[in-house]
């Protein structure tokens, strides 16, 4: 993801398509840090 910002400005349905809200668990990779993708991988993800 480019932008977090970007991303949160576009509308409920553009960001349900590129993270649908029925995949419960998610991942996400960032060397080094966790900071900020607790919000787009929720409590499942890792």
């Amino acid at each position: 993801m480019p932008s977090w910002d970007i991303f949160d400005q576009q509308g409920a349905d553009y960001r349900d398509g590129v993270l649908p809200p029925t995949i419960g668990t998610r991942l996400a990779i960032e060397q080094a840090s966790t900071l900020g993708w607790e919000r787009y991988v929720g409590i499942e993800g890792g």
